[in-house]
């Protein structure tokens, strides 16, 4: 079983290329539709899409004829090689991602072939930086992960404190 990602995908370009993608956003097979791949294969899915299994949990926003927007779940990480085949595409204007991974703990926005990538979201977190970089920032409104983590408690940190404490304990007496 996978960690999921969650991600926010914005398109905007013409009409009849936008409603293929969103039929395919709706049956799950939005990156076979945008980089056929054909025979399932764990090797090419992850080269051609950046993601070992097309997307899951798909739910789709139309906001007129040339703009969608998509959320959904892929395999470990955002299908950014998809992006960049979509971002070549006859009609497509622009592409702007954001994802967010809390099992590896990063997140970032795709737009337009620039990746801005954010790992430790923990430590991020922790050092205030969700309050003073403004991409962060703009992340956290959309995944929450702030409050996911402040929430959270460290329980390796703690079992091993506890483990030192009662080594200490016994080499004491």
């Amino acid at each position: 079983m996978p960690n999921w990602c969650n991600n926010k995908l914005e398109i905007s370009g013409n009409k009849e290329y936008l409603d293929t993608l969103e039929k395919a956003a709706n049956e799950g097979t939005l990156l076979e539709t945008i980089k056929p791949i054909g025979e399932w294969k764990y090797d090419t899915a992850v080269a051609e899409w950046g993601t070992k299994w097309d997307i899951s949990d798909a739910g789709v926003d139309r906001v007129g004829d040339t703009e969608l927007v998509m959320f959904f779940d892929t395999a470990w990480a955002p299908p950014v090689n998809a992006y960049e085949t979509l971002l070549d595409k006859d009609g497509i204007e622009s592409v702007v991602a954001t994802y967010f991974e809390p099992g590896m703990c990063f997140t970032g926005v795709w737009d337009n072939s620039d990746d801005i990538f954010y790992e430790d979201i923990p430590s991020l977190v922790k050092s205030g930086a969700t309050e003073t970089d403004p991409i962060l920032e703009q992340l956290n409104d959309e995944y929450g992960f702030a409050e996911w983590y402040e929430e959270e408690p460290d329980e390796l940190v703690e079992w091993i404190e506890d483990g030192v404490k009662a080594k200490q304990v016994s080499h004491d007496v």
